[in-house]
């Protein structure tokens, strides 16, 4: 069994990871510390951590590739050895990885370690929590973290970032020394919402990686030696649902395919993470909690091998959202460098966060509903900290992002290049191509009256109208003609849109409001969650396949299963077609090096090093708007993904007055 220690060494979780969960157990992992150890005390190490002294074989290709990978990155060096099994050193030749195993001349000299590792890869519910797998950390606050290992990552669940809150005062990052058990997985710490179980003491978040530190090292020692790039996800869920602890978003693979520290973190949600009180108490709370955690891991990212220097943020949905408003929040300034926004609102004047005004009025309401109508801001307080967490779920919930003189000092978002710009960072960003195919209205395929159709679909009456006056734009005659038409002039105006995704990101590069911009649809496949297809439209009809781009709608959330790898793992769905694989290793493998380098492309030297192939299809461009938008560009995802135009939908974007410049103006 394992004693779980504080490790003494840097420690490495090797694995060769294709992302294929049906081979995974073609591919065993090992365990590399870098203690100088002589043999007695190299095998003393490894049964430490509930294995023995690795034994290879001369031609181990998955590990000549992990090993290749430390030699780029200089944790090993050509010529090195290290003990393995029966008193054999293995020692690299080369930069390749590869390496030759002869007996040593001497038990006594001193060598880094190989051990086995024989944690499982077991499905997001039947995961092997024994403590065998156990691994310690010690945080600069002296609390000490028990997580585990499974076959692919170490990981550590529901961490605590902050204190419980009162309610409706903001979170600071916690700085307190105590025994934190971070081995049990599940969401039953979920912020409070709608379905499930939760508590108001949710404010954790949980750690994915395949490096861990020296528990002798210090922060500052660490700084550039072998820390991995952060990224930290930020869920969706309408401000109201979602948590950090969903097992779609385990972050192994992302971690161990992409050489990444992956995190995920919860926040207040619904009215008891947004609504505004008073002049000190503006509401959001749970914008706040995210720029907690991430004050959070400034000080304890590099106990878990993250380089706090080097954080991503990335976000889906309501997520992205909150993404986009950190760009704008002086709070948050130098606490992230690079931001991922996936299915966000376009920058335009109909979205971004509430008016004073109107979240006063909106505020008013809620109060009313919760009987906390008083005259004071303590009475006020007193009356909504006495209700049961219930009474927060029902009737008139707020959940908006409010204009304050604190967090959100505008409504506009950063992005549209109009406004405070206080985080300058690179931004990749886009959207699915019948994002409101889920987050909207299908009509049945048996509705004939397109008016009436989009007019369910709560579309209004000025764009009904443009579409029906225009029949050549909007024809009626292509397949399931009302329905189709439908989604997509939902999905032309709505959340992700079309229009305004394109737009947003072209107003950020023609403003300068941030240094890079690269720009995605996902239009050549999706694989939805299957607990989120209300109308039963997002997944590929019956005999038809994954790729077939007219067999079903590419929806919201339909790019959650692609981002993680995570399919099989929380669903049990494997590759639909043969070719799922690939467009998931492209965007995993661009997600990552976004984080490593803030640019998607990974480079050819990082490709060899990993013995990983390239990224199928066109490069990814760099969105330029020094052509014209015209010659713009973005990349289409998929299997073979491709290099199209940025003027996404031209004719109909125009037309409902949301071309290319309609933001920038």
């Amino acid at each position: 069994a394992s004693t779980a220690t504080l490790s003494s060494s840097n420690l490495h979780l090797l694995v060769q990871n294709n992302l294929d969960w049906a081979t995974l157990d073609e591919h065993p992992g090992f365990l590399l510390s870098e203690a100088l150890s002589d043999y007695s005390t190299a095998s003393i190490a490894c049964a430490g951590l509930a294995e023995t002294l690795a034994s290879p074989g001369s031609a181990n290709v998955d590990l000549q590739k992990q090993l290749s990978y430390l030699l780029y990155k200089g944790v090993l060096s050509s010529g090195q050895s290290i003990w393995t099994s029966d008193s054999q050193l293995l020692t690299l030749i080369g930069t390749d990885g590869s390496y030759t195993l002869s007996a040593a001349v001497s038990k006594s000299a001193q060598y880094a370690v190989l051990c086995t590792q024989s944690a499982p890869r077991k499905t997001a519910y039947t995961t092997d929590t024994s403590s065998n797998w156990d691994v310690r950390v010690k945080t600069p606050a002296g609390s000490v973290v028990t997580g585990y290992r499974d076959g692919l990552s170490f990981r550590f669940h529901a961490i605590p970032y902050a204190s419980t809150p009162v309610r409706f005062t903001y979170s600071t990052a916690d700085t307190s020394a105590r025994v934190i058990n971070a081995t049990v997985a599940g969401t039953s710490k979920q912020c409070p919402q709608n379905s499930g179980t939760y508590t108001e003491n949710c404010l954790v978040l949980s750690i994915w990686t395949t490096y861990l530190p020296s528990a002798s090292a210090n922060a500052s020692s660490l700084i550039n030696s072998g820390l991995r790039p952060i990224m930290v996800w930020v869920h969706g869920g309408g401000n109201v649902a979602g948590t950090g602890l969903d097992p779609t978003f385990d972050g192994g693979q992302l971690a161990s395919r992409g050489d990444v520290v992956v995190v995920n973190i919860n926040y207040r949600l619904g009215t008891l993470g947004t609504l505004p009180i008073s002049d000190d108490l503006t509401g959001n709370y749970g914008l706040q909690d995210i720029v907690t955690a991430l004050k959070w891991l400034k000080t304890n990212a590099a106990t878990f091998g993250g380089d706090a220097s080097s954080i991503t943020l990335f976000g889906q949905s309501s997520g992205a959202n909150l993404i986009q408003i950190l760009l704008g929040n002086p709070s948050a300034t130098g606490l992230f460098h690079k931001v991922i926004i996936q299915s966000g609102k376009p920058a335009d004047s109909y979205n971004g966060a509430l008016a004073s005004d109107t979240s006063e009025t909106k505020a008013a309401a809620t109060l009313s509903d919760l009987g906390c109508t008083k005259s004071t801001t303590a009475a006020t307080l007193a009356c909504l900290r006495a209700l049961p967490v219930s009474n927060f779920l029902s009737g008139t919930v707020y959940s908006q992002t409010t204009v304050d003189s604190k967090f959100v000092p505008q409504r506009a978002y950063a992005l549209n290049g109009h406004g405070h710009t206080t985080n300058r960072v690179p931004v990749l960003m886009g959207f699915m191509r019948d994002e409101m195919a889920s987050l909207g209205y299908v009509p049945p395929k048996s509705v004939v009256n397109l008016s009436t159709a989009m007019t369910n679909a709560g579309i209004v009456k000025r764009t009904r109208q443009i579409v029906l006056d225009n029949p050549d734009v909007f024809p009626k005659s292509i397949p399931n003609g009302v329905q189709n038409l439908t989604v997509q002039v939902e999905s032309y105006n709505s959340t992700g849109s079309r229009c305004g995704i394109p737009a947003t990101a072209y107003a950020a590069v023609r403003s300068g409001a941030f240094p890079n911009v690269w720009v995605y649809t996902q239009d050549q496949r999706s694989y939805q969650i299957p607990n989120y297809d209300p109308y039963g439209v997002c997944q590929p009809s019956t005999g038809s396949m994954a790729g077939n781009s007219s067999a079903y709608y590419f929806c919201h959330s339909g790019d959650l299963l692609s981002t993680f790898a995570n399919p099989m793992y929380e669903f049990g769905m494997g590759d639909r077609d043969g070719e799922d694989l690939d467009w998931i290793r492209n965007v995993v493998d661009q997600w990552t090096a976004f984080a490593h380098n803030s640019d998607p492309n990974p480079t050819d030297a990082y490709r060899s090093a990993r013995g990983y192939s390239a990224v199928q299809g066109d490069p990814w461009p760099k969105l330029s708007t020094s052509s014209g938008a015209a010659a713009s560009r973005m990349i289409s995802l998929g299997p073979e993904q491709v290099d199209i135009p940025l003027v996404y939908s031209p004719e109909q974007c125009d037309i409902l007055g949301n071309g290319i410049e309609y933001i920038y103006k």
